[in-house]
């Protein structure tokens, strides 16, 4: 059901076209869906009229996305953020788990040993930067990696559920 949303002369999931004004055909499109998931079973009675009488009410394109929650899959193009997104957050773990394991060391061998002892936590330094070198130059094959098992994970959802 991806495809609804490029039946709106507008996407209504876009900020800059959230606070347009919704239109008949707009509200037939959500109306369509919302007909469908209940024919399918996937909207109650009582949420089905909840949701249309919202539909009748609504004004801008904005208040038609609420109503098509968990009925419409999120396109695929999303994918590729989503991945880029995961990549960013692994990549701050790594730099976090690197300086935090650094400051420890350097910070017990400084109180400990002094300066002029043999500098240990540069072994420490060594190996963390290791990881902290690898995240960042796996980049391509981990946002590739990521991209496949979000698109996995799509595959198996039921059709119509929102991820």
């Amino acid at each position: 059901m991806s495809e609804v949303w490029d039946r709106f002369s507008d996407d209504p999931r876009t900020p800059d076209n959230a606070g347009l004004r919704a239109g008949d055909v707009d509200r037939d499109i959500v109306q369509d869906v919302l007909s469908q998931a209940y024919a399918e079973g996937r909207l109650a009675p009582d949420e089905h009229a909840e949701r249309s009488a919202r539909l009748a009410a609504s004004r801008t394109l904005g208040e038609l996305v609420p109503l098509l929650e968990g009925l419409v899959r999120r396109p695929t193009s999303n994918l590729p953020a989503l991945a880029e997104e995961k990549y960013r957050r692994d990549l701050r773990e790594a730099l976090m788990g690197f300086l935090t394991v650094n400051i420890i060391c350097w910070g017990i061998w400084l109180i400990t040993s002094g300066i002029d002892s043999f500098p240990w936590p540069a072994f420490v330094s060594l190996v963390s930067a290791v990881n902290l070198l690898r995240v960042r130059l796996e980049r391509n094959s981990r946002v590739e990696r990521s991209i496949r098992k979000l698109q996995k994970r799509q595959r198996t959802e039921l059709p119509g559920s929102e991820d």
